[in-house]
């Protein structure tokens, strides 16, 4: 396995070692399983993401034989957690060394399958050609084995559902590695699969719409816009063809025709995929760097007597936030984050969407209004584990770690301890 010299620096390796271990303490002592597995499997990302692949290494084969739950399932979660920390410190070839020790496996293949896809599609931005074409090498040999899998067990409803998925995500590798005949060539057999009489063996069309929705959505994010349209015609539940249609729009706006992708989101007839459309159109504005354009595109969002769209204005607005904050525009934030407000607290009075409140704290936790980001934190019940991590990480960036460490104490569950830990280390790797 490649191993890669620690990313951190040597200040501050001691600090997140100890971090670390007592995140680790912490998710042993959660009692609820799920929620365990998904822990250890973080600590893992944070550990790969600190450089200490030996250590990550060490603790899947510990933990993998330790813990009362499928040890084979946690030892791939991690090994997968793994590959991904890797790309994260720009370690490709280590990634691919570890995906390939996870398909030894055997078992639950499709999340090192999806790290393939990504790496396939980084070609000449991230990754270089020959490592982006050595992961779709990877990826076509293992989409073909776990296929052939599958038709010698005999086609069941749910692998017959599953093997589209298989096709439709190499489908889209292929196209961003440069493959486009055999990209074309692997949705026309994601078609003919979902055609055939096997694909849903009781005739239920909800099914066979939603494997002709995969198709449209890769057809239209690899710019095959007049192949989604023809598509698009064999779907006949309506909601399903209102959210092809925003995939759509969305695949226009991502390929850069912001008025064609306009046009397009005039001709869906549902409120809500229109709405979730405007959205999506708004968000790719933000991230490349027209919040101006982006507010403006919020705008069209239709405010109703009984609330709707509020939810949604405070949703992209949150998004510009973001963005934002990725593009270290931190005054356009705080001034973004204000205006979300008044419709964050109304989306929440009519609608319990604490999940607002989440993204709001772990903003203001971004631009270092750590003050801000606790008492949302309060405001809250659950799903405030991130919210914690992002404080933390705020605290540790800015100096204060000993402020952080205190305030963990004042946790009252374990999982939320063991992810504000882990923002200590995401701090301590920040800040090298």
């Amino acid at each position: 396995m490649t191993m890669t010299k620690p990313v951190v620096s040597t200040v501050y390796s001691s600090k997140i070692s100890l971090a670390l271990q007592s995140a680790r303490v912490c998710a042993l002592r959660e009692q609820d399983k799920d929620c365990r597995f998904n822990l250890l499997v973080a600590i893992a990302g944070v550990q790969g993401r600190a450089g200490d692949w030996e250590g990550v290494y060490r603790e899947v084969t510990r933990r993998s034989g330790s813990i009362s739950m499928d040890p084979a399932f946690l030892k791939t979660e991690m090994l997968a957690e793994m590959a991904e920390s890797q790309i994260f410190v720009g370690d490709l070839d280590g990634a691919l060394s570890t995906i390939r020790q996870g398909l030894l496996l055997d078992e639950h293949a499709f999340s090192f399958f999806l790290t393939l896809c990504r790496i396939a599609g980084m070609g000449g931005r991230v990754a270089d050609d020959s490592t982006a074409n050595e992961a779709l090498d990877l990826a076509e040999r293992t989409s073909a084995e776990q296929l052939a899998k599958e038709k010698a067990e005999g086609f069941t409803r749910s692998t017959c559902a599953g093997n589209v998925h298989w096709l439709t995500w190499l489908a889209g590798a292929q196209a961003a590695g440069g493959r486009r005949e055999k990209a074309d060539d692997t949705l026309q057999a994601a078609l003919d699969l979902v055609a055939s009489g096997r694909y849903d063996l009781g005739g239920r069309q909800i099914v066979i719409d939603y494997g002709y929705y995969d198709i449209v959505t890769t057809q239209a994010r690899i710019g095959d816009i007049p192949g989604a349209l023809k598509t698009l015609e064999r779907i006949s539940g309506r909601d399903l063809i209102g959210s092809s249609m925003r995939n759509i729009a969305g695949a226009l706006a991502e390929g850069g025709d912001l008025s064609g992708a306009l046009a397009f989101v005039a001709r869906i007839d549902e409120a809500n995929p229109r709405t979730q459309a405007l959205l999506w159109i708004a968000d790719i504005q933000a991230r490349h760097g027209d919040s101006v354009g982006a507010k403006t595109t919020l705008a069209r969002i239709e405010l109703s007597a009984d609330g709707n769209g509020r939810n949604e204005r405070a949703e992209g607005l949150l998004r510009i936030a973001r963005a934002e904050i990725q593009r270290s525009d931190r005054d356009s934030a705080k001034r973004t984050l204000a205006e979300s407000m008044p419709f964050v607290d109304e989306a929440f009075l009519s609608t319990d969407l604490s999940l607002h409140y989440v993204a709001v704290g772990e903003a203001y936790a971004a631009v270092g209004m750590v003050e801000e980001a606790q008492r949302i934190f309060e405001r809250m019940s659950p799903n405030r584990n991130s919210l914690a991590r992002m404080i933390t990480k705020a605290h540790t960036v800015a100096g204060n770690v000993e402020v952080a460490e205190a305030w963990i104490l004042t946790l009252p569950s374990a999982s939320e301890q063991c992810g504000a830990w882990l923002g200590i280390v995401d701090g301590f790797v920040s800040l090298s």
